[in-house]
């Protein structure tokens, strides 16, 4: 199976987000961003496909970050999972079965892919950020829709 997971809010990071600058290279990371990798990670290791969208960072830390040596390749597949920007530059497949998309994102209608199942919302806040953008993106293109609650806490917000 193939999944776009999107993760936003991360423009700031230490370094650019991926599992290996969250581990060794401290890129630093939120609960989101690092349970969000974890489970990414996991999923490449059953046998799926995932492409991990990221935020670009802010133009002054990526200076800095090139600066000290530290650049970033849209497409660079890290622990097997695909690293890019919202845009999926270096993804040349842009059909997924699965999107998975958590936080305030929900300009859908800009992303330049294709879902042929299923789009889940990963909901690690006290409320759901545009849940009518997710519904009216499941019923324009025939896709499921889940939610997936971090705790019972989280779940009863």
């Amino acid at each position: 199976m193939r999944i776009a997971v999107i993760v936003i809010g991360n423009s700031r990071r230490g370094n650019y987000l991926n599992g290996h600058n969250l581990r060794y290279g401290n890129a630093g990371g939120s609960g989101t961003d690092t349970s969000s990798i974890l489970v990414s990670e996991y999923l490449v290791s059953k046998g799926h496909e995932v492409v991990f969208v990221i935020d670009k960072l802010e133009p002054q830390l990526e200076k800095i970050y090139k600066e000290r040596g530290d650049t970033f390749t849209p497409g660079t597949k890290i622990n097997g999972v695909t690293y890019t920007y919202i845009g999926f530059e270096g993804v040349d497949n842009l059909e997924f079965d699965v999107l998975i998309n958590m936080l305030w994102f929900h300009d859908y209608e800009s992303l330049p892919i294709k879902v042929n199942k299923s789009i889940i919302y990963w909901s690690h806040m006290q409320w759901l950020y545009g849940a009518s953008e997710v519904v009216n993106y499941a019923e324009k293109n025939n896709l499921s829709i889940g939610i997936v609650h971090i705790s019972d806490w989280e779940k009863s917000m």
